[in-house]
């Protein structure tokens, strides 16, 4: 039974999304076939949905789904993706974590070699 008078106190909603941050993807040129290691902030819990996004005004944009830790597992800074599948060109590189997207950021040395 609640207490006389009772008092319920409201808040406003606010949107909040936390954005991942690539730290540093190795290597920076890429031969396709080899793996692609991506490390991030904030580490990414079992069973989220993580994708890698290529971005390419020239040859067009790319989103690859990359394994997340398996359930039960403990979180993770870092992920790899085998490159087969890459087109070929210069990329942004950006990471979709559960629908958040890392910010654009160019790196120097971007691209995909066959």
């Amino acid at each position: 039974m609640r207490p006389e008078p009772y008092r319920v106190f409201k808040s406003n909603i606010v949107a909040f999304i936390l954005a991942p941050k690539i730290t540093n993807i190795t290597p920076s040129t890429i031969v396709r076939g080899n793996d692609l290691n991506i490390q991030f902030n904030p580490p990414v819990a079992a069973e989220q949905k993580v994708f890698l996004l290529l971005n390419s005004s020239e040859i067009g944009n790319y989103t690859f789904p990359i394994p997340s830790p398996p359930l039960g597992s403990a979180a993770v800074d870092n992920l790899s993706i085998n490159t087969s599948d890459f087109p070929i060109g210069e990329f942004l590189v950006r990471l979709q974590i559960d629908g958040a997207q890392s910010m654009p950021e160019i790196d120097q040395d971007p691209q995909i070699t066959p």
